[in-house]
């Protein structure tokens, strides 16, 4: 009995060890480029890349921007048409759901219910 457990403690230590060195191997492999820095690289070729990653991070600046506004105005819309329907004495989801339901079949001309 105290065999196997000492087995056990053993593989678990074991199992643990292996794991580690693999994850040590495989940040190794991630971060290898970075360890082959060239040390004669010329003064255009990092300012070109320079300006291609500012480049870069000014587009997706643009794009953050862009989605930030459409997110707030998603927003706006969702509390202006929330308000609506509590003026009209609708307070919970189940309610709102519903009335938008009769709505849109209004809209579309289906006066059935599915």
């Amino acid at each position: 009995m105290a065999k196997a457990k000492t087995l056990q403690r053993r593989e678990k230590a074991r199992a643990k060890a292996k794991k580690e060195r693999l994850e040590e191997v495989a940040m190794d492999v991630e971060f290898a480029d970075l360890n082959k820095i060239e040390p004669f690289v010329k003064a255009s070729t990092l300012k070109k890349r320079d300006e291609k990653i500012k480049e870069q991070i000014r587009h997706n600046i643009k794009i953050l921007e862009a989605l930030k506004e459409e997110q707030e105005q998603f927003e706006t819309e969702k509390d202006k048409l929330n308000k609506e329907l509590e003026a009209k004495g609708l307070t919970t989801l189940k309610d709102k759901m519903a009335y938008l339901d009769t709505e849109a079949r209004k809209e579309l001309g289906e006066e059935e219910e599915i």
